[in-house]
């Protein structure tokens, strides 16, 4: 059974990072539903859901675009966002048609996109970030660890040996096997 959750983790943090941005999707996307109600005032109840599911859809398109973008280390940003926004200009011709009048909720709908693709990229960025700090901290803590039970002057001197096991024993034992150095 663990052979099927292997990695569970990396699930839960694939959750975090979705509901991070669906709720802040979903908060824009009620302020522009709610702009879209007030400024347009829609026929019928049926005429508000879809422009708010619509709203929201469009939303969460621009999180996760903009979330993918800002946590990539490529160029994935020049070669997403033109297709993504290619595919969103399709779907409203083909939703709206050429020959209609461009529908109400249009602006709305781009508006939100472009919002939640701004706020999404920088939750991406900072993830990114965290973890290039974090792997750079582990960085220093493995030369740390080599230089220090590399040193020829530690390693000639028992005490200086036993001394650096006391210091640096907890922070390089995952790194350096200090069973060798422990008398």
């Amino acid at each position: 059974m663990t052979d099927i959750f292997f990695g569970s983790e990396i699930y839960l943090s694939a959750f975090r990072v979705f509901f991070n941005f669906f709720i802040v999707s979903l908060g824009v996307g009620i302020v522009f539903w709610i702009l879209c109600a007030i400024s347009h005032k829609p026929n019928n109840r049926v005429e508000a859901l879809v422009a708010f599911w619509m709203i929201l859809a469009v939303a969460l398109l621009g999180g996760l675009t903009g979330y993918a973008g800002g946590n990539s280390r490529d160029g994935v940003v020049g070669d997403v966002i033109p297709a993504v926004l290619a595919f969103l200009s399709g779907a409203v011709l083909y939703f709206f048609g050429l020959e209609r009048q461009p529908a109400k909720i249009t602006p709305f709908l781009l508006g939100a996109f472009v919002v939640v693709l701004f706020l999404g990229f920088g939750m991406g960025a900072k993830k990114r970030q965290l973890f290039d700090d974090g792997r750079a901290r582990d960085d220093r803590r493995l030369q740390t660890c080599i230089d220090v039970f590399s040193d020829a002057e530690v390693l000639a001197s028992d005490t200086a040996v036993d001394h650096a096991v006391e210091l640096f024993g907890e922070r390089c034992d995952k790194v350096v096997d200090l069973s060798t150095y422990r008398r």
